[in-house]
């Protein structure tokens, strides 16, 4: 860095020296490239010297990066759409304000107007994933709306089931006592028999014989321990308001009004079960076993009445069972269950669901978010506007905050869509949509600082920025120095102020081709692209750039 900067400000000495002592003609080719070359101090990296030397003229394929920019209106630079180190690390020096503040002026408006298409850019991609339909203030809130509405969705299906168990036990007909009380000393003569033992018992016995078996404690789980106190009382047909045996009657039939009066008792148990999740699952085990010892008894022939009965109560049955699998935790290792468990009990906030739907660090990281996905697209339906609120809180988070640097940025999306979030982006996102995404990744790949391309700290643009402004005061002193006077100072200034703005005004040429996604040529490129014409005017020679306003014919008269 260092040596680069002392031999471009040697170079700058040399030339004023030659000037003033008459050695060299300020007109000359040779002084107009060599003066223009030398103002421009460039990055200190090796490849931005070179580069700032020799020009970059070669023509390369375009990236396909490019296209895609072009396609989601991000403007390139041309070291950005050729990836050239050389064009990179010019541009570089130029936004470091090493090459004069004219071009710096043009680099940074240049930044300034690409930051602000990318972030356009990802604001339409976020739009389109809201698909018009939502505008989140942050993901966060995607975890409300979907508790709000799975809420709703959750209660409509409650009521839903409840209506068709109210429709079931509206019908005529009656179950035989049995169901309830078992056949007691006839169980010593047919032991095999399925209703030998009262409905308790065999609750109980299904409860612990399950795949997923249920405890009843009355530590752990004491509604569902007090309702297998209430299953007791329903065995001696003990049925609360709506009548119970007195001592020495004959029970002929239960009527489906006292089976949906014991199964209310049971749903208040539920109720008290609230804020323990054992208990809940534990209470859901014992009514879910009663419905299916009543719904077992009328196939058996337990009943007595219309058909309509037992298709009713079938179609309450399923309606409860769907709503369960939906909405409702079905054993320990159901993680999705759980999850739509804490929204309807609203046990989790707004944020904690969010956490939910899009994993931790890395969205779609744990597998769960893609199950807790699946399940909620088939609540919600993929055109309602709360999955589009998911889809957009989801690309938002993957995005995260864009000041945090466009490499890490680019490593989000690139993860998402490739790697651990790959399911989860799949699930809400269409494949055009993905690829609009993966094109943006690409784009502000292209917009980040490469290694070895960009001075991070900055110094040695600032060293080469103060060594540039020190070139007028270096000229002026030595014209003091070999003329004595000060005459000789303001010739040497003169020569160093022409010089440095010289350099700069081809600096900021240079930076309006290079931000406006040209490869520029330096002069002394152009200059070697055309003869040398030698016109002679009192020992003097022009600049060769002369030569485009002599008519031919007059030059090769000379």
């Amino acid at each position: 860095m260092a040596k680069d900067a002392a031999r471009a400000g040697q170079g700058a000495l040399t030339l004023t020296r030659e000037a003033l002592d008459g050695t060299l003609d300020p007109t000359s080719d040779d002084a107009v490239k060599r003066a223009t070359e030398f103002a421009m101090l460039t990055s200190p990296t090796s490849a931005g010297a070179v580069a700032a030397r020799g020009g970059v003229t070669a023509a390369r394929a375009i990236a396909p990066h490019v296209a895609e920019a072009e396609a989601l209106g991000v403007p390139l630079s041309a070291g950005q759409r050729l990836a050239d180190p050389a064009l990179l690390s010019r541009e570089d020096a130029m936004m470091g304000g090493a090459m004069g503040d004219s071009a710096q002026r043009v680099a940074q408006d240049f930044r300034t107007g690409q930051r602000q298409a990318i972030t356009d850019a990802a604001a339409t991609i976020e739009g389109n994933a809201g698909r018009g339909q939502v505008a989140l203030e942050r993901n966060q809130d995607a975890g409300q709306v979907v508790m709000d509405r799975v809420q709703d969705v959750a209660q409509t299906a409650r009521n839903d089931y409840r209506g068709r168990y109210d429709t079931a036990f509206a019908q005529e007909g009656a179950l035989d006592p049995a169901v309830f009380t078992g056949r007691g000393s006839a169980a010593a003569i047919a032991p095999a028999d399925a209703y030998a033992s009262p409905i308790s018992r065999r609750i109980t016995d299904a409860l612990v014989s399950a795949p997923e078996p249920h405890i009843i404690d009355p530590v752990l789980t004491p509604a569902a321990h007090r309702a297998l106190g209430t299953l007791d009382n329903i065995d001696n047909l003990r049925l609360g308001s709506i009548g119970q045996p007195g001592a020495g009657d004959t029970v002929a039939g239960i009527n489906l009004r006292g089976v949906d009066q014991a199964r209310r008792q049971l749903a208040a148990h539920a109720r008290a079960a609230a804020g323990n999740p054992a208990d809940q699952r534990a209470m859901r085990g014992v009514i879910d076993q009663f419905d299916n010892q009543i719904q077992t008894a009328m196939e058996n022939g337990m009943f007595s009445g219309s058909d309509e009965a037992l298709t009713a109560l079938r179609d309450a049955r399923q309606a409860y069972a769907s709503y369960r699998r939906t909405f409702t935790q079905q054993g320990g290792r159901d993680d999705v269950g759980r999850v739509m468990d804490e929204i309807i009990s609203r046990d989790a906030t707004p944020e904690q669901i969010a956490n939910r739907l899009y994993g931790g660090a890395k969205v779609g990281q744990n597998a769960t978010s893609v199950r807790v996905a699946d399940r909620l697209r088939d609540v919600l339906g993929p055109e309602s506007p709360e999955w589009a609120a998911i889809r957009q809180g989801a690309w938002q988070r993957v995005l995260g905050p864009m000041e945090q640097g466009p490499q890490r940025a680019a490593a989000r999306i690139g993860e998402f869509l490739n790697g651990d979030g790959r399911s989860l982006a799949q699930r809400l996102f269409t494949d055009d949509e993905r690829g609009n995404m993966q094109s943006l990744a690409n784009v502000i790949r292209a917009t980040a600082s490469r290694a070895g391309t960009a001075n991070a700290s900055q110094s040695g643009n600032r060293l080469a920025s103060l060594m540039r402004k020190s070139l007028t005061a270096i000229g002026a002193s030595l014209g003091a120095a070999s003329t004595h006077s000060l005459v000789g100072s303001g010739i040497g200034a003169l020569v160093g102020r022409s010089a440095e703005g010289l350099g700069g005004a081809y600096n900021a040429a240079q930076a309006r081709q290079l931000f406006a996604g040209q490869v520029p040529v330096t002069i002394g490129g152009r200059l070697q692209q055309v003869s040398r014409p030698v016109v002679t005017a009192g020992q003097r020679r022009m600049a060769p750039i002369v030569r485009q306003y002599i008519p031919v014919e007059d030059q090769s008269a000379q």
